[in-house]
């Protein structure tokens, strides 16, 4: 799942490390240079938890975001991954509205 935002490529990777931290998921992998973020999301009751894998690109004048959500030992993930990267993509959102 993609999203592109209107602003600097820095401020939408820090606010992409501000949402991880608000949503509890674990940083395995933050590399700003290559524009990767490697996050876990922990066992609930619905899955055995998620590795969530965030690429940001930077544009000219604005930065493409993907997100992508992959359960880690179950068959069937109920619909878990696409809400993962909806919660993400919608609480980035919301970050970057409070700094302008």
């Amino acid at each position: 799942m993609t999203r592109t935002i209107s602003s600097s490529y820095y401020e939408v990777f820090d606010s992409s490390i501000s949402v991880l931290k608000q949503l509890g998921w674990s940083m395995n992998k933050v590399d700003k240079t290559k524009g990767e973020i490697i996050a876990s999301v922990r066992i609930s009751l619905w899955s055995w938890g998620e590795r969530v894998l965030i690429e940001l690109t930077n544009l000219r004048g604005s930065v493409s975001v993907e997100i992508k959500s992959v359960a880690k030992a179950q068959l069937f993930t109920w619909g878990k991954n696409r809400l993962n990267e909806e919660k993400f993509l919608d609480m980035l959102s919301r970050e970057m509205r409070k700094s302008d």
